[in-house]
Order: structure tokens, then sequence, then C-alpha cells
């Protein structure tokens, strides 16, 4: 019996062992064949394809360098894993040259051999690709400052079951949109980390926005200071309100200027279009398009399109951009032989671009005076060069196509048939070559027309009519050449383009006298925030001030450097160095926390935070309604020019030119 029950207990182990050996091959093999089955299709999948294109974009010479800047662009919107970013990054750039392929192609189509249409469309075809990846972020950066909006009500409720800021953030994490959920998993990783610090350093570098940064700063100080467990919903009211406002701003600022820049830039691609109905139309108005006017014109409507194209940048953003700490225009400023007579310049008129710089720094470029002297030099020499060389090319062009591609300038008269039309062009076009080489004055008219006569145009009025169009047309041939007045032309031009930067920066500073006062009400926004925070001090919100400012952020880091000799020197000093009256009384305000508390020193702040708020909204509202008109007619101008200077000012000039020619005898 006990025999057979030790044989029971073996058999049944032995059919366990089995099953669970069957079982586990099964469940292998099912999971191998469940990779295999995904490997095979990610080798058909978007990610294979999308890896194909990011490869590709990395190791083209030019792409590359664009592809690693959209790569940190979308790693500041979209902080996920490598491969994520990488991959969002892939298609942005993906989208976008398809943008450049389409108008390349469109460009190609349309250039019949114009070089300098061909140029001129590259050119707008990249420009488009730039202001589009840029448009694609801002998009993103919409949709993370909406999700902010909403994840600030389920943080908000999060506290109050749980008063602890990390526990609210971390609790939020699935209730809210993936997009945000990785910014607030940013913020609650430095919370958490033990080199705080250096962290947030770090995200203030890479945050796409000042709002994350706030709430990074509401986080932070609720968990670094005690402010009470009202506090923290007090700040993320505060936050509530600065978001709604931003919100109102870019809605307002989208219906407003959603197609200007398109409208502003479409005139180039046109021009080529335009130039071809008319010449189908009316042949004799290729002569205009031909010659260097003709040229000339084209240009100047591409670089009216542009200068356009980016003034409505600068109306429709305020071009508060990335602060520039160093440039292409730097680097040659610091060559050595250009670098001394840079600093001879600087310093004959030391007044004037100690201004300069400071305007300089009021739109976040801090390369200095001798940059942008440089880059004023560069721009004259490029507009000196540019000029005289497209002159010259354009008078070898022309003098080329004068001969292949003759027209003739009697197709009205009357002439028993066509045939005999044709073969008054062909006889003028013969004498024509024949005597190139000759000397214009040389030519014997009466004799030109009885040799035209022997060679067949047996009538005399038509020989004639040949002999004056070949005088003519040689005429016109002699005199195409690198006239003096051209080089006067180039000097002018290249006057201009030194002075185009200064005023494009005036532009962009009177754009933005308005966006100062916004930073302004940013700093009190955040000084309310901080001011929940028991035992902050100076030099902290200092710190915190530096990380939110751009047009002040020169002068509020020297202060930071200068309080080691003195915080209220510093500050006086800081104080002295703006002359815009809302910062003056921001810092005024800083000035009082050495007498008093901050609360105190900024407590009018917060008792007219509601009227502010409402005059804010109705400021925004006004601005953007005049920039957008201003825009408007800006947008226009180059259309308008191409439509007027382009397509009717050779058919203008030719009806002129006819009337000018008719028989007033008849």
């Amino acid at each position: 019996m006990g025999y057979d029950n030790w044989m029971a207990a073996l058999l049944c182990f032995a059919v366990i062992f089995i099953g669970v050996g069957i079982y586990l091959s099964a469940t292998r093999k099912h999971r191998e064949k469940r990779i295999n089955k995904a490997n095979a299709l990610n080798k058909h999948s978007g990610r294979n394809r999308l890896h194909f294109f990011y490869r590709l974009f990395l190791v083209t010479p030019g792409l590359n360098r664009i592809f690693h800047k959209v790569i940190i662009d979308t790693e500041s919107v979209y902080p996920a894993d490598m491969m994520s970013v990488n991959k969002e990054a892939t298609k942005v750039m993906l989208k976008n040259l398809l943008i450049v392929v389409l108008l390349s192609g469109f460009t190609v189509y349309f250039t019949r051999g114009d070089l300098w249409y061909l140029i001129m469309g590259l050119t707008g075809a990249f420009v488009i690709f730039y202001q589009n990846i840029q448009t694609s972020y801002s998009k993103k950066e919409y949709t993370i400052l909406v999700q902010l909006k909403d994840a600030l009500s389920t943080i908000r409720h999060n506290y109050t079951s749980c008063w602890n800021v990390e526990d609210s953030i971390y609790d939020a994490l699935e209730d809210v949109p993936y997009e945000i959920s990785l910014h607030l998993e940013k913020i609650y990783n430095i919370l958490v980390s033990p080199t705080f610090e250096e962290d947030t350093e770090e995200y203030t570098q890479m945050s796409p926005n000042r709002f994350l940064l706030l709430m990074l700063s509401i986080a932070s100080s609720t968990k670094e200071y005690s402010n009470g467990e009202q506090g923290f919903l007090k700040s993320l009211s505060y936050l509530e309100e600065e978001i709604g406002q931003e919100i109102l701003k870019k809605n307002l600022i989208y219906s407003a200027f959603r197609t200007m820049q398109s409208v502003s830039i479409i005139s180039i691609f046109l021009l080529k279009p335009l130039q071809i109905w008319s010449c189908s139309n009316m042949p004799e108005t290729r002569a205009f398009y031909e010659s260097t006017p003709g040229k000339a014109l084209m240009v100047l409507i591409f670089l009216v399109s542009f200068a356009c194209f980016y003034m409505i940048d600068v109306l429709k953003e305020g071009q508060r951009g990335e602060i520039v700490r160093e440039s292409i225009f730097s680097k040659i400023a610091g060559f050595r032989p250009l670098s001394k007579m840079l600093n001879r310049i600087v310093n004959h008129r030391y007044m004037y671009y100690l201004n300069l710089n400071e305007d300089l720094k009021e739109v976040g470029d801090q390369t200095g005076p001798k940059a942008f002297v440089a880059k004023q030099i560069l721009f004259a020499a490029a507009a000196f060069l540019c000029i005289n060389t497209s002159m010259v090319f354009t008078s070898v062009h022309e003098k080329l196509t004068m001969l292949k591609d003759y027209v003739a300038e009697f197709d009205e008269s009357i002439v028993p048939n066509e045939e005999y039309l044709q073969t008054m062009e062909e006889t003028a076009k013969n004498y024509i070559m024949s005597n190139k080489g000759e000397r214009v004055s040389s030519l014997d008219r009466e004799a030109m027309a009885e040799q035209i006569k022997q060679d067949g145009i047996h009538n005399d009025e038509y020989a004639n009519i040949i002999a004056d169009e070949v005088i003519r047309e040689l005429t016109a041939y002699k005199n195409t050449y690198y006239k003096w007045y051209i080089l006067l032309i180039s000097l002018a031009a290249a006057a201009i383009a030194y002075y185009v930067p200064l005023w494009y920066l005036k532009f962009r500073i009177k754009i933005s006298t308005t966006n100062k006062d916004d930073e302004v009400n940013q700093f009190n926004t955040l000084v309310l925030i901080l001011s929940n925070a028991d035992g902050i001090k100076l030099d902290e919100i200092m710190e915190w001030l530096s990380m939110f400012a751009y047009s002040f952020k020169s002068s509020i880091d020297d202060c930071i450097n200068e309080m080691e000799n003195g915080e209220q020197k510093a500050l006086e000093k800081l104080k002295d160095s703006e002359s815009n009256d809302a910062f003056r009384r921001f810092v005024d305000s800083l000035l009082m926390i050495d007498s008093t508390d901050l609360k105190t020193a900024f407590s009018n702040v917060e008792i007219e935070r509601a009227y502010s708020l409402e005059n804010r909204k109705q400021r925004t509202e006004d601005l953007i309604h005049r920039r957008s008109r201003t825009g408007g007619f800006i947008a226009m101008a180059p259309f308008l020019m191409s439509l007027v200077l382009y397509l009717m000012l050779p058919m203008l000039l030719l009806a002129a030119k006819m009337y000018m020619s008719m028989d007033l005898s008849i």
C-alpha cells in the first residue's frame, strides 16, 4: 500500500512537472511569436520609416544642424524619453520639409532658366520652413498652456485632500493629458531631487514657457518655506489668472495675424507666373522682364516681401525670442584686425554705442555694440557686392538673350502674309548677328537697305524698316554694359543696408515697450507668489526674477553681482539703470523690503490686482487691434507691388511706347 502511494505521488509529480514544462514552453513560444510578429510589423511601421528619416536628417550636411535645434525645441515642449523626443522631432522636420519640397518644385517648374527667380524662390521656401517650425512649437506651447490651466484644478483638489505639494502633483499625473503630465512629472522630480538648485537651473533653460516656471516656483517655495496651507492655493489662483490672460492674448493674436505672413511672402512665388502670363498674352512685354530694370524690380519686390514678413513677425509676437549671447557677428567682430577697427569706431562715439548696447539688451541681444557694428558693415558689403554682381550678370545675360531671343519691333507692319513677316524677322536677325562686331557709327543705313533688297526684300519701305531695326538693336546691344551710375546705385544700396539693422532694432524696441510692462506684471505676480513663503531672502527673490527676465535680464544679473557690496546700493543702481516707470516702481517696492516684510512692501500690488488684470485685458485687445491694422497694410504692400508694378507697369510702358510711335499724320 505504501509502495502504491509512493508510485501515485511520483506519477502526480511527473504529470505536474511535465504540465508545467509544457506551459512554460508554450508561454515562451507564444512570447517569442508575439515579439517576432511585433518586429515584423515594426519593419513596416511608421516608427521604422521615421527612424530612416531620423538617420537621414542626422547625416545630411546642413539639415543635421537644423535637426539638432528641432530636437532641442521638441524636448522643451515634450520632455519624454529620447526615443519619443526624436520621433516627434522627426515628424515636425519631415512635415515642414515636405512644404519646402512642394514650394521648391513650384519654383523650379516656373523658373524657365531665370536664376534670380530660382534663388529667391528657394530662399523664400526655407524662410517659410523655419517659420512653420516655429509655428508648430507655438501651437504645442499653446496646448500645454491650456492643459496646465485645467491641471491646476486637479492639483488644487488633490492638495486639499493631502496638504502635501509633491503628493498633490504626483496624484494628478494620471488625471491630466499626457503632454502636461510630462512637465508636471519633471517638476515633481525636481521637488524630490537632492540636487534641487541644479535641476531647477537646468529646467529653466529648457522650459517652454514662464508659466511652468511659475508653477515650479510655487511648488518649491511651498515646500522649502512654511507658508501655511492656504498659501499654495492662493498662489495657484494667481497663476491661473496669469494663464487666462496669456490664453486670451494668444487667441487674439492668432485671429488677427493668421494669414498676414503668408500673404506678405507669397508674392515672391507669384512673380514668375505673372511674368509668364503677361508674356504669353503680350510678347512685347518680355523685353522689359529680361532687362536690367525688370530684374531690379523683381529683386526689390523680393526684399520688400522679406522685410514685411519679419515686420509682421515682430508685430505678432513682440519679438520676444531667445536671449542671444553669441552670434556669427560677434565671432567676426572678434577677429583681431577687424576688432581693432571696431574698437576705434565704438570708442569714437562711446555714449552713442553705450545707449545702443542698452537697446540691444532690451530685445535680448547681449552680443554688444561691436558685433552690431560688424553686422552693419557686413550688410553694407553684401549689398554692394550683390548689386554689382547682379548688374554685371544681368548685363551679360541681357546681351546674350538680346541676340539669341530676338523679338522684332515691326510686327504691326502691313505685309502680304505671315510668311513674308517671318522672312523680314529672319533677315533682320541675320544682319544683327553678322554686324554685332562692327561699330554702330560705321554702319550705313542706305547701303544696308540696298543690300537687304538684294537679299529678297524688294519693297523699299520694308527694307528701310529692317535696316532701322538692325541699327536700333545693335545700338541697344552696344549700350548694354556696366555703367558708371551702377557704382553710385551700389554705394547708395550699401549705405541703406548699413542702417537696416539699426532701423529694425528701433522697430523692435518700439514694439517691445508694452512687452516690458507685461514683464513687470509677471514680476509682480512672481513676488506675490513668493510673498507667501516665510523667510525668503532678497537674493533668492532676485534669482527667481532673473529666471523670468528678458528685457531686464542684463540689469537684474548685474544687480545680483553687485549685491555683495550691499543690497540697497545694488537696488538703487538697478533702478537708475532703467527708464521704464513700471519697473522703477517695482524696484522701489523691493527697496522697502529692508524696512518691512515682503508682503507689506507689495501690498499695493495685491490690492490693485483685480483692476490691473482688467486693465491689461483691455489694453491687450486694443494693442493687438492696432497692430493688426498696421500688419494688414504691411502684408498687402508686396502683393500690391507685384500686381501694380510687376504686372501692370510693363503694359503701361508698352502702351505709352505704342502711343508715342503712332503716326499722327494719318
